[in-house]
């Protein structure tokens, strides 16, 4: 009787850590990440793409770019989990805003997770760290497909094949 007991509550306790493990791999559910190109004065790609917690990819192509419009994807919540570690272990929070180059592309990244939110604004003056997150939400969401065709870009753009 006793070890029947002891091999229910052994049960329990493995159920219970397999659900809690499970919830702490899973993004929570305010968990965006938003990256925005703004433009140039020549012809730098425009666009907006957004990746939410459940996987769920939103782009809108402006200018410059292969698809314009608003375009839907998903990716993997373990891919957003990735990500999501990617800007906590480069301190994502603590970093600041890059300087603005007049005539260099502008980025806007920005990050919400478990209630917390920050938006970074640069253009050229900013860490690296920055930078390979920037290249990170663009591969993650596999812009490519959108953005690349008519034009390539050659300033801090993730896709360094040809």
């Amino acid at each position: 009787m006793a070890t029947n007991t002891m091999l229910r509550i052994a049960g329990v306790i493995l159920l219970l850590s397999l659900t809690f493990s499970g919830q702490a791999r899973t993004p929570a559910n305010d968990t965006t990440i938003t990256l925005e190109r703004w433009g140039c004065f020549g012809t730098c790609p425009v666009y907006k793409l957004s990746i939410s917690g459940d996987g769920s990819v939103v782009y809108q192509g402006n200018a410059y770019v292969n698809a314009r419009g608003v375009h839907k994807d998903r990716v993997s919540q373990s891919d957003v989990q990735m990500l999501v570690q990617k800007f906590l272990d480069a301190k994502f929070f603590d970093m600041s805003d890059g300087g603005i180059v007049v005539d260099l592309p502008v980025r806007v990244l920005s990050f919400n997770v478990n209630g917390r939110h920050k938006e970074l604004r640069e253009g050229c003056m900013c860490p690296a760290e920055l930078v390979a997150l920037e290249d990170d939400v663009d591969k993650t969401a596999q812009s490519e497909k959108w953005v690349r065709g008519r034009v390539r870009m050659f300033f801090h753009w993730p896709w360094h094949h040809s």
